[in-house]
């Protein structure tokens, strides 16, 4: 009979115990339900000459799905030129902050590196960031034009 005790006691003790650990159906659902964040970037590079023409234009254009501390990376690279873009996710204080490095080896000498975000403030469900880029070198020159648009789901 004090066996018989004792061990419903213990079952008793770790039926509790297990019943902190374990979630409920409803945050099962709410934890598989995690936000996301869907963002496309668009960079557009162009080769200018000395007469303003020009003549030659790279288009990269991606859409990627992040979670909290998700790594996003593209390594869209050729035979001849190093080309890579990483996203990140990070959620703080009700904030989601997607940051994005864009490297491209554009010409014979020149290379393009870019890095932005776009934060997502508490209750703000849409994010996007613009910019427009120009480096000089001699006659020629080099533009280099993003948009970074996120959607939290």
């Amino acid at each position: 009979m004090k066996r018989t005790k004792k061990l419903l006691s213990v079952m008793a003790i770790a039926l509790v115990a297990a019943s902190v650990f374990l979630l409920s159906p409803s945050q099962v659902a709410n934890a598989s339900k995690a936000s996301s964040v869907v963002c496309t970037i668009d960079m557009v590079v162009e080769s200018i000459n000395n007469s303003g023409v020009v003549v030659g234009t790279e288009i990269y254009s991606k859409q990627f799905e992040l979670v909290d501390g998700d790594v996003f990376s593209d390594d869209f690279s050729t035979r001849t030129r190093f080309k890579f873009f990483d996203a990140s996710l990070t959620k703080q204080n009700g904030e989601s902050t997607v940051s994005v490095d864009w490297f491209a080896d554009v010409t014979v000498f020149n290379s393009v590196d870019f890095t932005s975000s776009v934060v997502l403030g508490k209750g703000q469900k849409i994010g996007k960031t613009v910019g427009t880029h120009t480096m000089y070198a001699g006659s020629t020159s080099t533009r280099t034009s993003f948009a970074l648009v996120c959607e939290e789901q």
